[in-house]
């Protein structure tokens, strides 16, 4: 059965270690982009005549597209700041409002545009660790 994405859902931390603070309404455009990738690791061995292959190491991105605020701006730029080597930043995603998503990920970059019209922010982010489904 398809699922809306007008139901997804997104919270993050408000301050580094802080509580969950929901974003969701501050989500434009293209919304959430949430890939997951696992590789694969070649094993085939001398003689074989077909390849082979092992499952690898998880990982996981997100990007989101996000209107411009003074607050959404604030909690960014405390992420994007924080340079403490193991800070994070917890993320809770539900992608149809129901499933559980959460993950500890890292600001890579986050870029404001200025066009006629709606000014957005576009962020990146690079989760570290597993990603739990609830």
């Amino acid at each position: 059965m398809p699922v809306h994405g007008k139901n997804a859902t997104v919270q993050i931390d408000s301050t580094v270690g802080g509580s969950l603070a929901s974003i969701t309404a501050d989500v434009v455009g293209s919304g959430v982009d949430f890939p997951r990738e696992q590789e694969t690791i070649e094993t085939t061995s001398l003689g074989d005549d077909s390849r082979t292959y092992a499952k690898g190491m998880k990982s996981a991105t997100l990007s989101m597209e996000l209107d411009y605020n003074d607050t959404l701006v604030e909690i960014l730029e405390l992420h994007y700041n924080d340079d403490t080597d193991t800070a994070t930043c917890s993320f809770e995603y539900k992608p149809d409002g129901s499933n559980t998503y959460t993950f500890e990920a890292i600001l890579q970059n986050y870029n404001t545009t200025s066009p006629i019209g709606l000014n957005t922010v576009s962020t990146e982010w690079q989760v570290t660790g597993d990603v739990t489904k609830a």
